[in-house]
């Protein structure tokens, strides 16, 4: 198993430390099995703060994991939608923070 490293904006990261956002959203997917995430906050902060276990991962389009995790994501619809069209993703996964450890 592998652990890997995540850069997240620090508003985003902050979310994640006070329990707000439970989903971290990517365009792409790790291939390998990952025990760890580290997440590095990046922008002010420049430091990895924490690390937590990927136990789900939802893969879909932007609407439908949208519908899935917007009440857990930290984010509001407008946010999310803009993040996601910025990169014009047709798929993407919402990877689930678990055992979270700053």
């Amino acid at each position: 198993m592998k652990n890997i490293l995540l850069s997240i904006h620090t508003k985003y990261v902050k979310e994640i430390l006070m329990g707000n956002k439970h989903f971290e959203l990517r365009g792409w997917i790790y291939k390998q099995d990952v025990k760890y995430i580290y997440i590095y906050s990046s922008s002010i902060d420049k430091k990895i703060v924490a690390r937590f276990k990927p136990i789900n991962i939802i893969k879909g389009t932007p609407e439908e994991v949208w519908s899935i995790v917007s009440s857990e994501f930290g984010v509001n619809e407008k946010e999310y939608f803009s993040y996601v069209n910025t990169f014009n993703y047709g798929v993407i996964y919402a990877i689930e923070i678990s055992n979270l450890e700053i």
